[in-house]
């Protein structure tokens, strides 16, 4: 898969993409959906002052829980669905060399790039908590995917982790290149 800024253009390409890249890129909402996660509330919509305990105050807990938290979830709901509709316009590309192989590419707005960041991130960490790829109480450390997948044994780690990184190396060009 490529990453890219067409000169002159308002939008940047997700191109050469395969298969697998666009099964990844349409889990990413089901990835950052609170539904089946439990703690995925908590983790996206933490207290404000939650480990200040001279600071907290009942009533703006409360104010924080009506007023803001609703408007992130709108926030990330929208976010969700720009990703979505920018999916519904994946193209098939053709590739001279091996006709086996099918290439895809999708060009999305550049304004768009904060909700596909979004999606991501959001996805990121609730495959985090969902799977426990990190230690709660540590920040991420660099390991090997091999590492964490817990061996060759458990499949469906590695395939989590593998979207991990995927989402991650995407946000990670969002920002230096879009945002």
């Amino acid at each position: 898969m490529r990453l890219s800024l067409p000169k002159n253009t308002s939008h940047w390409r997700l191109g050469e993409m395969q298969e697998i890249h666009l099964d990844f890129l349409r889990l990413a909402a089901d990835d950052a959906s609170m539904s089946d996660c439990p703690g995925g509330r908590e983790r996206l919509f933490p207290q404000p002052l939650a480990g200040k305990e001279e600071l907290l105050d009942e009533e703006f807990n409360v104010d924080w829980k009506e007023l803001i938290t609703p408007e992130l979830e709108m926030q990330f709901a929208g976010d969700v669905g720009v990703v979505l509709s920018d999916l519904d316009s994946i193209q098939p590309v053709k590739k001279t060399g091996d006709a086996e192989v099918k290439f895809y590419r999708l060009d999305v707005q550049r304004a768009h790039g904060q909700a596909w960041f979004s999606t991501l991130n959001q996805a990121r960490l609730l495959l985090d908590l969902k799977y426990e790829l990190h230690d709660p109480k540590d920040a991420p450390q660099e390991f090997t995917v091999q590492e964490q997948a817990g061996g060759e044994d458990d499949p469906e780690r590695l395939l989590v982790l593998m979207r991990y990184e995927f989402y991650a190396w995407i946000q990670e060009w969002l920002v230096r290149n879009v945002l």
